[in-house]
């Protein structure tokens, strides 16, 4: 028995759990504490606990809200299990909301024909459908590398044809 929509969820949280870690703004101790613990991607992140995050030289409680608000963000906590994770992502999808918009917002991104460069910052963030990008602010996405004014410009235009928005406007 193969169940098409459990898999749609295990390829978003695996796109998901793949993330670099490089990609978010962390400050330079997080950055550096992550790096020599050998935590390169979200994945790597989540399997980990608090307590073994803040047992770490130079890693405190600031450097440990930066990344639970990251996590966060993503659906995600430290100390998760697969299965937790999953049904997580699960949860985070339907709380999109409902009707012919969520229609909409289950589109993959692939709908909007954007630019190499917003595609790529957009699959960065880990969205894969619509409702995915709409939950991210303007103010996220200029902060991510080699996504500007006009990338942003691009990606509201995108939007505003089906009607959506970003986050925040």
């Amino acid at each position: 028995y193969y169940d098409e929509d459990m898999e749609r969820k295990e390829d978003r949280l695996n796109q998901i759990l793949r993330i670099p870690i490089t990609d978010f703004e962390l400050s330079v101790r997080a950055r550096n504490c992550l790096s020599k613990m050998n935590i390169n991607t979200l994945g790597d992140l989540v399997m980990r606990t608090e307590q073994e995050l803040l047992a770490f030289k130079n890693f405190g409680e600031t450097s440990l809200n930066e990344i639970k608000e990251i996590l966060h963000s993503k659906g995600l906590r430290l100390g998760m299990s697969r299965e937790e994770a999953v049904s997580s992502v699960e949860a985070a999808s339907r709380r999109t909301g409902g009707g012919e918009k969520n229609d909409v917002l289950d589109l993959p991104i692939s709908e909007l024909q954007l630019s190499i460069r917003a595609r790529r910052t957009v699959e960065a963030l880990g969205c894969l459908t619509l409702g995915d990008i709409t939950k991210h602010s303007a103010q996220e996405l200029v902060g991510m590398p080699n996504f500007g004014q006009t990338s942003l410009q691009e990606l509201r235009n995108r939007l505003a044809e089906r009607g959506l928005k970003l986050s925040g406007e």
